[in-house]
């Protein structure tokens, strides 16, 4: 059942998707935020959260700034339109691919 939400793109897994939809709709966020209002749907632990943020980022769909020893995570681009064709998300996904595989690397 899709419940209004815009399919997933290729590169994304399923709660990949999940955090995503989370952080396109709270400008910034930090992991624990993220667990804990995706607890109900996705139930992970804490460490689990923090390695898919990690992931997103190294695909470039987050970025973070660090508050503290807290990173606070936002979204690196806005989402794909919700009416967006599946060639049109090709193409974002492409640009976004683009992008962050010629960034500077970030030390983490």
């Amino acid at each position: 059942m899709n419940r209004g939400k815009r399919p997933a793109p290729k590169s994304l897994g399923a709660a990949e998707q999940a955090v995503m939809d989370y952080v396109w709709s709270h400008p910034k966020v930090t992991a624990d935020q993220c667990r804990e209002a995706l607890q109900a749907t996705w139930p992970m632990k804490e460490s689990t959260m923090r390695t898919v943020l990690r992931r997103l980022e190294a695909k470039g769909y987050v970025s973070h700034a660090v508050d503290g020893r807290t990173y606070v995570y936002s979204a690196a681009e806005a989402p794909p339109p919700d009416d967006a064709t599946p060639q049109q998300e090709a193409v974002w996904r492409a640009t976004l691919h683009a992008a962050s595989t010629h960034a500077a690397p970030v030390n983490a």
